[in-house]
């Protein structure tokens, strides 16, 4: 039994990057970005206005005060989208009308806001006064304020959010090489399993919940179940569907099964692999709860062995399938949160425990996480309330109320990606 940083060593070490492919802009959301892009352009292309007002020159009313106006002549207006400069006339002490985004005329360097000027008609021509006292360049966007020619936009590994498509969209992109969605095949192995949850429950049978909540959760993984079903305890049954998925036309970049993996007499994943070729990378790391859990490889699929509790099921998915979905998608290693142990607790020492837990702000602005009560592995009822998980490291047995420790969220916040 290995330890769980050299079980993720492992993964780490034995996994390798998913290839990549070209997508359309509006279909990369979610999807992780694999190579880096650059701004072409720079942004904004010109010089605009940032208010609607009128575009002046600062040195024709640097001396305006509250006791001091100045009167400028309105000579044009250009609105967004407008490509001709306001007037072909001279400048000096005129003002051209401007909407919010239209270009800056040539020689005008600064906006002074519609409603900051009083406007009148002199011998029927409209003249502006003006009595603030501006800066110049105010309420100008400077070409290139935004992005400038060379600058990156998004970097490999970065996974693409609504922001990271508004920010390509800018520059002109319509196109984008990201790494290609995993897809999963899953196996729920048991005798005890019912192959339809609208059956009748009878005795020493139980409805199938890991499978669903594997299907639900795999999409916060950014990742694609491409196959599913339930499968008995017979290891020749289960090779023959393995084999089905193995030859398939588009074999599953990870295989994951649940249960099967302990020591009973029924526990028949990890021979049925080895007799399927596969390499046993490592079998059982000291952790609470999911100890049985299992890693291995076969052809170019990666195989997950998940233990049948529930929350076994859970802390698998989220410590180990998690870490390897991100790092063959070239992300980088998701980094734990840190919080105050509200409640003291006591640990064998020897294993990694991941508990149920709820992380709450207290009244000062710290972080606050409770273990819960019912950290058992097959009782899903605490999970309905946890908002993370916590763990407590090997090496230390005894931890005490105001203790830091480790914290990941429940799901992944990859928001933060």
């Amino acid at each position: 039994m290995i330890d769980y940083l050299t079980a993720i060593k492992r993964i780490y070490q034995s996994s390798e990057s998913l290839n990549s492919e070209i997508v359309a802009l509006n279909r990369s959301a979610d999807k992780v970005c694999a190579s880096a892009i650059f701004s072409s352009i720079e942004t904004p292309s010109f010089n605009n206005s940032a208010m609607d007002g009128f575009a002046i020159r600062y040195q024709d009313i640097q001396s305006s005060s509250i006791n001091k106006t100045t009167l400028l002549h309105v000579i044009g207006q250009i609105k967004a989208g407008d490509s001709a400069i306001c007037t072909k006339q001279k400048v000096q002490n005129t003002a051209c009308a401007i909407m919010t985004g239209a270009a800056l005329p040539s020689d005008y360097d600064t906006v002074i806001r519609i409603e900051d000027v009083e406007q009148e008609y002199i011998n029927g021509q409209a003249v502006i006064s003006i009595n603030n006292k501006l800066k110049p360049g105010q309420n100008v966007r400077y070409s290139g304020e935004d992005f400038r020619v060379g600058d990156i936009v998004i970097s490999p590994g970065e996974v693409i959010r609504p922001a990271q498509i508004m920010a390509l969209a800018s520059i002109g992109t319509t196109h984008v090489q990201v790494r290609k969605t995993p897809h999963v095949s899953l196996f729920c192995t048991g005798d005890e399993l019912l192959q339809d949850n609208t059956s009748c429950l009878s005795h020493s049978k139980i409805f199938n919940c890991s499978g669903p909540y594997i299907s639900s959760l795999l999409p916060h993984f950014n990742s694609q179940l491409c196959h599913y079903e339930i499968v008995s305890d017979n290891k020749a049954d289960f090779l023959i569907h393995l084999e089905q998925q193995l030859k398939s036309a588009s074999p599953p970049d990870i295989i994951l099964t649940t249960g099967g993996v302990s020591a009973g007499n029924f526990d028949f994943i990890p021979n049925a692999l080895k007799e399927a070729g596969a390499k046993i990378i490592f079998h059982k790391v000291a952790i609470r709860p999911g100890k049985p859990i299992l890693f291995a490889k076969i052809d170019q699929s990666y195989i997950i062995g998940l233990p049948g509790n529930p929350v076994s099921t859970a802390v698998g998915l989220r410590f180990f399938l998690y870490p390897l979905l991100r790092k063959i998608s070239t992300m980088t290693e998701e980094q734990p949160n840190q919080a105050i142990l509200a409640n003291s607790i006591t640990t064998n020492g020897k294993l990694r425990y991941f508990y149920k837990a709820v992380i709450r702000i207290n009244n000062t602005g710290q972080s606050v996480v409770e273990i819960l009560s019912g950290q058992e592995s097959f009782k899903i009822k605490p999970l309905l309330t946890a908002n993370c998980w916590a763990v407590l490291k090997e090496g230390k047995s005894s931890y005490r109320s105001g203790d830091v420790i480790d914290t990941f969220p429940l799901y992944p916040n990859t928001n933060k990606d």
